[in-house]
């Protein structure tokens, strides 16, 4: 009895560490993939080729922002700063909400341009399969 009791509890502290190690393994893959996207991302702001940034957007962020809003914003951008000549990764997270279908990413990130340097923090959701851009919010000035 005893032994069935020892052999099921190392049953179930299997199952629970492969679970474990997938969920581990999962994270680590979407973390990869939303950085990659954000580099795509980012390297079509590098190239001012903001149609194909818009192209990398959320459905949600296109119903609220119009290609020409957006790509207004990026022109004002530059009219200020100066041309944008990198980016810079300061720090993000990658988390599910709910079920492993509701993936999203927070990038904060300093834009250089020739001029100054800003911060934004970007919210990415992953969507048919590829991480978009859902959302982004400019930082005040570091003292």
């Amino acid at each position: 009895m005893n032994f069935i009791k020892n052999k099921t509890l190392l049953l179930a502290f299997s199952l629970i560490s492969i679970l474990i190690v997938g969920v581990v393994l999962k994270i680590r893959l979407e973390k990869q993939e939303a950085l990659s996207d954000f580099h795509r991302y980012s390297d079509s702001l590098l190239r001012e080729d903001f149609l194909s940034a818009y192209q990398m957007t959320t459905t949600e962020f296109k119903n609220a922002t119009s290609y020409q809003a957006f790509s207004d914003g990026q022109r004002q951008l530059i009219e200020e700063f100066g041309r944008l000549r990198a980016t810079h990764l300061d720090g993000y997270s990658v988390q599910t909400e709910e079920s492993v279908k509701n993936w999203s990413a927070i990038l904060t990130v300093t834009l250089v341009f020739d001029k100054g340097n800003c911060r934004f923090v970007f919210e990415m959701h992953k969507q048919d399969g590829t991480w978009k851009m859902f959302g982004l919010r400019r930082l005040p000035p570091m003292a």
